[in-house]
């Protein structure tokens, strides 16, 4: 027993004489003095010194409080916290003296009374001092004191400084592969993660996190892959393969599955070669509804194997939702062999009446027209199933071609199911008389639906719809509804004029005002006589002192083309110090167009002292009233030379919007160009969309850009605003008509009314998007039509 202590003994003195030696060796105090002073004065008198503005001086004293060594540690490191010049000064002495001070810097981090605060002081020298500290730093990562590598961690990983310090990079890619702690490689992980988001202005750290994040995705802890795949596609770094192996991997193992699930969602087609290790974990039962959720983003090559699994009653209710995931984003693509294939296994799964019911009813109703063949069966389902709401959808969602089910329907509206009224405006004017009874029903949302519905018909139900409607305009609840019905009845409505007229005088809200007013464009020239009745009370209304925008008022005036009555309030808004109506008066005299010829010196005024505000907003007003006084006067080159002096401004995105706009008034030049380009490849993906689409219209830039767009459909915030620019061009990518028309179908009309001659899938598109249940969508879906066919 006696044997064993000594031998104990002796291994704890070796034990702490081993770590001494390494302290001694790795940081070596630079003073042997145990004396608080140095030269004569005290730790107090060189901390004083400090604070004299004479670098010389502020050298001489930091260079003594190093040689002080642990003696001025404690004075030193209050006189840090309790004094923030002072703090300041010393921070800037300390890092002047470059790499000798890295060493003493180490010691007082292992101080015994070193605080967090006093550690944030050395972080902060360390990371003044740069690359010069960069060597000691990477010794300290790899060394054995904990407080000094938490310290080097912190000051190596400084996002200001990582950005133009490849040094650094080169550091930390090393430290990622080779340090064998995970501890330490998680913890520069979370370091990292601190680095710039794409919603942050500090885009310029996006590349290098992005090229961190990529070496980390190959660790061997499974924890730090995970947390690099998931950063890695919320800041967007691109498709990487490597990316969805790890998030198959998360979701296999139940390691946070919804936010695996939620990140492999946008990778969509990308992510078909995971298809086998999905569909497992679909067949495991615990995470299927996140892995069918990801099936159906993937498309029809997902089909086979879900179809395989439709008839599991564990399972069937996330797979039918897959599948009509499929159905949604991807019908227009399929064959019809694959089409009745879906449609078979879907009422079979119908009939069962089993937890997936709703789900495949709603997935056969995503087909739309294309499931025509199953109308009778889903009519015997109503009479079968307690809640049939969902089969009422789907019987809307085929259109037209369900008009066998109207009997049924309006059996349903009787009774109260505003889901069959919707149902019926999707069915044709067959439906119409079953929406005028709705619209006499005491149930609130059966009003409104049926009045919905009515306008979704359109003029086709005008001659029994207008005076149903006209009744229920004193209804509070469906008085909106229809009014906006009124507008998508054209010239049919005229019988309500004087209606829509009241409604525009005395309409009350802004709201019920523009309804008004819709309603009377629509209608067209029979609304103009009324309209120049009432002009005097309108002109009243906008010339009262009021703050905002009557937008309202302004469009009714340009219905009578009242351009020179409307002109003073429109520069009278441009005197606002409301942003608001700043944008609006921009936008009607940039449509007004020569007309507004006239106001072009009042914008010229607005464009060189726009009211103030938030900086980038005021920029991006100017360069607005740059765009319109071109359109408006384009003999006029003030708004083409202000545009043209933005280029060269020390704000890289107000010179990218003024790029942008030269192109769209096809008056870029060769600096307007090189500026596009520039923006190209930036971190702010947004702005390199808009830049693309830009050059889109410069016909020698049309190829580099439409490359660079395509490249964008592949990432998650830019696929849908790189759809749009690339259908509204004319053209015609099978993956961007679909992203615009089923990812953006509100704001991706335009782009699919660019491409329908050339693209039966688009022109389907925009047919389903004339019946969509959004007004608004609708009626851009049917002008869009009506232009193609004349």
């Amino acid at each position: 027993m006696h044997r064993f202590g000594v031998v104990a003994l002796g291994v704890t003195v070796l034990v702490v004489a081993g770590v001494m030696a390494e302290e001694t060796v790795t940081t070596p105090l630079p003073s042997e003095s145990e004396t608080a002073s140095y030269e004569g004065k005290t730790v107090q008198q060189w901390l004083a010194d400090l604070t004299v503005d004479d670098e010389a001086v502020q050298d001489e004293a930091a260079h003594a409080l190093i040689a002080l060594g642990p003696a001025a540690y404690p004075e030193l490191l209050e006189a840090a916290r309790i004094d923030n010049p002072l703090r300041g000064r010393m921070i800037d002495a300390f890092a002047r003296r470059g790499a000798p001070v890295v060493p003493t810097l180490f010691a007082i981090a292992r101080f015994r009374a070193c605080s967090a605060f006093h550690s944030g002081f050395v972080e902060q020298t360390l990371k003044r001092m740069g690359a010069v500290a960069h060597p000691a730093l990477r010794r300290a990562i790899f060394g054995r004191d904990p407080l000094v590598r938490e310290v080097a961690i912190v000051a190596l990983c400084y996002a200001d400084d990582i950005a133009s310090s490849a040094a650094a990079q080169t550091i930390l890619r090393d430290v990622l592969l080779r340090h064998p702690d995970e501890a330490v490689r998680m913890r520069i992980m979370e370091q990292i993660d601190r680095w710039g988001t794409l919603y942050e202005q500090r885009s310029a750290l996006i590349r290098p996190k992005v090229a961190m994040l990529e070496v980390a995705l190959d660790d061997p802890s499974p924890r730090i892959r995970y947390l690099a795949a998931l950063r890695h596609v919320d800041i967007d770094g691109g498709y990487d393969p490597r990316v969805v192996d790890t998030l198959v991997e998360m979701l296999e193992a139940g390691v946070r599955p919804y936010r695996a699930a939620k990140s492999l969602l946008w990778f969509g087609p990308l992510a078909a070669p995971a298809i086998p290790r999905l569909l497992a974990v679909v067949d495991g039962i615990e995470h299927a509804a996140h892995a069918a959720r990801v099936l159906g983003r993937i498309g029809p090559e997902a089909l086979p194997g879900l179809l395989e699994r439709l008839p599991s009653w564990s399972t069937a209710s996330c797979v039918a939702r897959a599948i009509g995931t499929i159905n949604q984003h991807w019908h227009p693509f399929m064959t019809d062999s694959q089409v009745a294939q879906i449609c078979t296994a879907l009422l079979t799964e119908a009939r069962r009446y089993q937890s997936g019911f709703c789900e495949a009813v709603e997935a056969l109703g995503e087909l739309g027209p294309r499931a025509k063949d199953s109308v009778p069966m889903l009519i015997a389902l109503l009479d079968d199933y307690p809640h049939p709401g969902c089969v009422y959808q789907a019987l809307g969602r085929i259109g037209p071609d369900a008009v066998a089910a109207v009997p049924a329907l309006e059996k349903a509206v009787a009774s109260g199911s505003s889901s069959a009224a919707q149902a019926l405006g999707r069915l044709g004017p067959t439906a119409v008389p079953a929406l005028v009874a709705g619209l006499e029903h005491p149930d609130r949302d059966v009003r409104r639906w049926s009045a919905e519905s009515l306008g979704a018909i359109g003029h086709e139900a005008a001659a029994a719809a207008v005076p149903a409607l006209r009744k229920v305009l004193c209804d509070r609840a469906v008085r909106r509804t229809a009014l906006d019905a009124f507008s998508e009845m054209g010239p049919h409505a005229a019988p309500v004029i004087p209606e829509l007229i009241r409604m525009l005088i005395d309409g009350g809200s802004p709201s019920t005002r523009a309804s008004a007013v819709a309603g009377l464009r629509s209608i067209g020239p029979k609304a103009v006589p009324a309209l120049i009745a009432v002009k005097d009370t309108i002109l009243a209304r906008i010339a009262s002192p009021r703050k905002g925008y009557l937008g309202e008022y302004y469009s009714a005036l340009l219905i009578i083309g009242e351009t020179d009555a409307l002109l003073p309030a429109l520069v009278r808004d441009l005197e606002q110090d409301d942003m608001v109506a700043c944008w609006a008066a921009l936008s009607v005299l940039e449509e007004l167009g020569p007309k507004a010829r006239p106001a072009a010196d009042a914008i010229v005024g607005f464009m060189k002292s726009a009211p103030r505000g938030n900086a980038s907003v005021v920029m991006d007003l100017r360069v607005v009233a740059a765009r319109a006084v071109t359109r408006i006067a384009p003999e006029d080159g003030r708004g083409t030379a202000f545009l043209k002096e933005r280029l060269v401004d020390s704000d890289s995105r107000t010179a990218m919007w003024a790029a942008i706009a030269l192109a769209e008034l096809e008056s870029a030049d060769t600096r307007a160009i090189r500026v596009l380009r520039s923006h190209l490849d930036s971190a702010d993906p947004k702005g390199a969309v808009a830049c693309a689409g830009a050059l889109l219209r410069v016909p020698a830039e049309r190829k580099n850009a439409s490359r660079h767009l395509r490249d964008y459909l592949t990432r998650r915030y830019t696929q849908l605003l790189a759809a749009i620019a690339l259908t509204e061009a004319g053209i015609a990518d099978p993956d961007a008509i679909r992203i615009a028309g089923v990812g953006g179908i509100s704001i991706g009309v335009n782009g699919l009314a660019a491409v329908a001659d050339r693209s039966p899938a688009a022109h389907l598109l925009l047919s389903e998007a004339s019946r969509h249940r959004d007004r608004y969508v609708r009626v851009k879906a049917r002008a869009a039509l009506a232009t193609i066919a004349e």
